[in-house]
């Protein structure tokens, strides 16, 4: 849809399009974040391993818990999720001071980062053509 918008329209005319893209992939992130976050109070590093078992339900039955393995899974959702505790951390009486700032500004980040990654870059290589910004007067 992104590609489609960036290729026929201005961004004055795709502006509302790209405003429910951005609030759409913005709560995408969210709450996948959240899941992941979720997912990592619940297991922990060592996760139990999941045995398929046809005639139960539900059908991936949690194996015995002496029987835990660690997760790649796990450890890449730990590292993700401390790149956002890390500034925290090497500042924490910056954070007490301005723990609003800091939540108000991760989430803001955390919700416009598809936009950048997404919407923009898509938007950019679309519009390669599109020389009139330039500040050369045309001849």
């Amino acid at each position: 849809m992104t590609i489609i918008i960036s290729l026929t329209t201005t961004v004055d005319r795709g502006i509302g399009i790209f405003i429910f893209l951005m609030c759409l992939f913005g709560i995408l992130l969210i709450t996948t974040m959240a899941g992941i976050l979720s997912y990592l109070v619940q297991t922990g590093f060592y996760p139990y391993k999941m045995d398929y078992d046809p005639n139960r339900y539900p059908m991936w039955q949690r194996s015995k818990p002496e029987e835990q393995n660690f997760s790649i899974l796990v450890l890449s959702g730990v590292i993700m999720m401390g790149v956002f505790i890390i500034p925290i951390i090497m500042r924490p009486l910056d954070f007490l001071m301005n723990v609003r700032n800091y939540i108000l500004g991760l989430f803001s980040y955390l919700f416009m980062m598809p936009t950048f990654i997404n919407i923009m870059q898509i938007y950019a290589m679309c519009n390669l053509h599109d020389i009139s910004w330039g500040n050369r007067p045309a001849t």
